[in-house]
């Protein structure tokens, strides 16, 4: 089994872009494209996800082969 792993999407259930417009008070989800503030939340939850440890094997999420995309 292979994880796929989606750091954005534009479903509000799970959070995703408008999450990140309501972080940088943005009206349009095209704006979240070109806000600085926008984008750097978005670069930073990144890194904390490929930086992350995996607890079972100990391998950064970024070398672990259980991550089949992102």
């Amino acid at each position: 089994m292979q994880l796929i792993l989606a750091f954005t999407s534009n479903w509000t259930p799970v959070g995703g872009l408008p999450e990140y417009m309501k972080w940088a008070n943005l009206t349009q989800p095209s704006q979240f494209y070109t806000n600085p503030q926008a984008q750097a939340m978005y670069r930073a939850t990144v890194a904390a996800v490929i930086n992350r440890r995996n607890t079972i094997n100990g391998r950064l999420y970024k070398d672990d082969p259980t991550v089949m995309a992102w």
